[in-house]
């Protein structure tokens, strides 16, 4: 069992329609989205993570291929480019189980598939975020993230869907 497992609940956060690409498909009440083109874009929740604890999980449900090159993270509510390449974007990519923050990369975690499921963990009190993949927890991703952050998905290919539960 990790650490956030022991918190209250995760947090059944949704995605948020007034940032949604063109490209993107919400369904199931804004907790599921599908892309529809390739290309990046992002998504983001509607939590505004400011002190506290935050656990969110996600069901990897469609990928177009043997992997999925959807992102998971979290980025400033200000950011509007794709989180990943920002100075508040913190990500974990299931395309190679690496984490990505302002446009650099390093080993983390492993790749993802269908069926897998992504647990976040945001500690907005120590200002860290880890990442963990059908249970398996690959600790501390970021220390020092920024004072206020969102929910954000990257997606790239067409036909990825992800729900968040």
């Amino acid at each position: 069992m990790c650490e956030a497992d022991t918190q209250p609940s995760f947090i059944c956060d949704s995605f948020d329609p007034k940032t949604k690409p063109t490209d993107i498909v919400l369904s199931n009440n804004s907790h599921t989205i599908k892309s529809t083109t390739t290309q990046w874009k992002t998504i983001r929740g509607t939590t505004i993570m400011k002190t506290g604890k935050f656990n969110f999980r996600f069901k990897i449900d469609e990928v177009p291929s043997s992997t999925t090159a959807t992102m998971i993270g979290v980025c400033s509510p200000t950011c509007k480019s794709i989180a990943y390449q920002h100075t508040t974007g913190y990500v974990f990519y299931g395309y190679n189980g690496n984490k990505y923050h302002n446009s650099r990369d390093s080993t983390y975690g492993g790749k993802w598939k269908k069926g897998d499921v992504v647990g976040m963990f945001v500690d907005m009190d120590k200002k860290t975020i880890r990442f963990e993949l059908n249970g398996k927890d690959y600790g501390i991703a970021y220390s020092n993230i920024s004072n206020e952050t969102i929910l954000s998905v990257d997606m790239y290919y067409t036909g990825e869907q992800i729900t968040i539960f």
